[in-house]
């Protein structure tokens, strides 16, 4: 298995959605709110991950971790564990911007998944 793959599956592993934190926040926000702020959320992770991909063409890491600090917050905010996780790995973790070629499909795909599962909360 190559390391691209084994990374991958190491995120897919992750839940694309945390259910119990929607639940939470709908209590707080109530649903109306919740179902506004939710169909912003596709949007402005897509936004985000294409600042860390204009950031990787720029060969500029320092920009790509802001843009990942950015994306973190919005993820872990709405509980999107797996973009979470590898916004989190790309802000800390990431030592080239290299890494960037196979973290990007993996924040793509868990973008898709996120969106399925924002569909299926409602």
């Amino acid at each position: 298995m190559n390391a691209s793959v084994a990374l991958a599956d190491h995120y897919a592993a992750l839940p694309a959605m945390d259910q119990g934190k929607l639940i939470e926040l709908r209590s707080i926000v109530g649903d109306d709110e919740l179902r506004a702020m939710l169909d912003l959320l596709p949007v402005e992770g897509r936004r985000a991950i294409e600042a860390i991909e204009a950031a990787r063409v720029a060969g500029d890491m320092d920009r790509a971790r802001r843009a990942a600090h950015g994306l973190k917050g919005l993820a872990g905010n709405f509980g999107a564990q797996r973009i979470e996780a590898v916004a989190r790995y790309i802000e800390h973790g990431a030592n080239a911007i290299e890494e960037l070629d196979r973290l990007l499909p993996i924040l793509a795909s868990a973008l898709e998944d996120m969106r399925v599962g924002i569909a299926s909360a409602s």
